[in-house]
């Protein structure tokens, strides 16, 4: 009996196998979540990493969250990243995935930080309420 079971359970193993692989290579992660191969055109790649960034430019205490994720290879694309946008590089190793492109995180064009609320000059303690 203890046979029969093993080998039912060793057959159905070796015959959905291919098929749990099969769905689990293209996971849907949501609409927020962009997955990037490098066989994919830079054009279409760009219009898609701009979209996300035009919603998250100026959007400091909004609720939209996004990830930008890109497969292993080569990618030609300037990656501007606004707020709650995480830009990940999967693979083995971190010279998985290459970017020749600029990528920045940015606020406004004119103040290059990550950030829209203005710092504290140097010195200068933050204010508390009394």
């Amino acid at each position: 009996m203890t046979t029969k079971l093993t080998l039912s359970l060793a057959l159905f193993a070796f015959i959905a196998s291919p098929v749990i692989a099969a769905t689990a290579a293209t996971p849907d992660f949501g609409p927020n979540v962009l997955v990037f191969n490098p066989s994919m055109p830079p054009a279409t790649i760009q219009a898609q990493i701009d979209k996300v960034y035009a919603t998250q430019r100026r959007n400091e205490f909004g609720p939209e969250r996004n990830a930008i994720l890109f497969l292993p290879g080569d990618y030609k694309v300037d990656v501007p990243i606004g707020f709650y946008t995480q830009v990940l590089g999967l693979g083995a190793l971190p010279d998985s995935v290459h970017i020749s492109g600029n990528s920045a995180a940015t606020s406004t064009p004119t103040q290059p930080r990550a950030t829209t609320t203005p710092p504290q000059p140097s010195g200068v303690p933050p204010k508390t309420s009394p």
